[in-house]
């Protein structure tokens, strides 16, 4: 009995060797795809993320982690939420809807936040800073900057109102940014509208963001207005990558604008459930514009890793291409 269990034993141990170097060649292989989809399309294969999520080597908000500066556009559904990492600081623009599961966070702790250096309200609608609380809360935050609009006026929504209490409970200081580049790290961000408008959605604060040969033009949802006044200002609106505003809203994005603009990539925040945006009119502007179009309710989160020079392109779920 005593020889039939050790050669039981045996065997056994024989198999565990061979499912872990089984488990190592199915490993280095899948990098060696990796390098090599990556070296032909700038993207991370959606094969190699499912193949070692299922090896449990890699949760997919750490691919954010891997890149000299990555800029994520977390799935929240119709909402905005965007971290901006570099190896000297950490940026977030807005933090999507409320949510009991709190998305935004739940993001943060899983790439390993713990501090954000400045976190932007674009604007103060729900869908933008709604989560703030559950943010705020649990991870530690610099600055805060708004628009120019919110500067000395009382809060007028719910929403705002959480806002400003959490800042005062947590200490935190608020800057109203003017319209100049301000350097934070290596990262310059280009304040080119400000606020002073009519209404909530063109007030929100549109920044442009360069990192080394890298571009980035943030939106918030400034509509056609603050595009035209941009288009006249003679700033400099050329950009990489175009987050695309108010959701894909026939409101925003102008055919002059986008071709002032003139980006590589858009990315559209978006939600599944929402059969109207975005907009007809704008995926058929950008379709005929040629650049690539990235979806968060088809792609889920997006992140967009770079050295300054290239840009990779990952997303969570495979590219529909309906």
């Amino acid at each position: 009995m005593k020889n039939k269990l050790t050669i039981r034993e045996k065997r056994q141990r024989a198999a565990r060797k061979l499912k872990l170097k089984f488990a190592a060649a199915v490993f280095l292989l899948l990098l060696v795809i990796q390098s090599f989809v990556i070296s032909l399309t700038g993207s991370e294969g959606y094969v190699f993320r499912k193949l070692s999520g299922a090896f449990g080597i890699r949760d997919f908000p750490l691919n954010a982690c891997d890149y000299d500066l990555s800029i994520s556009f977390v799935d929240v559904g119709k909402a905005d939420c965007i971290l901006i990492r570099s190896e000297n600081s950490n940026i977030m623009i807005d933090c999507g809807e409320y949510s009991l599961d709190g998305k935004a966070l739940e993001y943060l702790k899983k790439t390993g936040t713990e501090h954000i250096d400045i976190f932007i309200a674009s604007h103060t609608d729900s869908d933008h800073i709604g989560d703030f609380a559950s943010v705020s809360d649990n991870i530690s935050i610099g600055d805060v900057w708004l628009s120019s609009s919110h500067k000395d006026v009382p809060a007028k929504t719910e929403d705002e109102r959480i806002l400003f209490d959490r800042i005062k409970e947590h200490g935190i200081d608020i800057f109203y940014p003017e319209e100049k580049t301000y350097k934070i790290g290596d990262i310059s961000m280009e304040v080119l509208s400000s606020g002073g408008q009519k209404t909530e959605n063109n007030n929100s604060l549109v920044i442009r963001m360069k990192y080394k040969e890298i571009s980035c033009l943030f939106t918030g949802d400034a509509e056609k207005q603050v595009e035209k006044k941009l288009l006249s200002s003679g700033k400099e609106l050329k950009a990489d990558v175009y987050k695309i505003a108010h959701h894909g809203s026939n409101t925003s994005t102008t055919e002059a604008f986008l071709k002032a603009v003139s980006p590589e990539c858009a990315v559209i925040t978006s939600d599944s459930k929402n059969k109207y945006l975005p907009s007809r009119p704008v995926t058929d502007r950008l379709r005929e514009y040629g650049c690539r179009v990235l979806r968060t309710d088809k792609c889920g989160t997006i992140i967009l890793g770079t050295d300054g020079k290239k840009i990779n392109i990952l997303t969570e779920k495979a590219e529909s291409k309906k």
